[in-house]
């Protein structure tokens, strides 16, 4: 777990690793941890890409 963390830090903007170690806490399924871990490397560069930042970063939602 520590290297999960380490290779987000190292990878990713804070915002963008909080999405994603947010999803993997609150989901119950071994399976979406499997898929997490296995396709780490496309998972960031979909993370950090523009077209991830124009369509769901830069989106202002509504106050909850």
């Amino acid at each position: 777990m520590e290297k999960l963390l380490q290779t987000l830090q190292k990878n990713l903007k804070p915002q963008c690793a909080k999405i994603l170690l947010t999803a993997l806490q609150n989901s119950n399924d071994e399976s979406f941890f499997a898929f997490v871990l296995e396709n780490l490397e496309s998972i960031i560069v979909w993370l950090n890409s523009k077209e991830f930042e124009h369509m769901y970063l830069n989106v202002q939602s509504p106050p909850p």
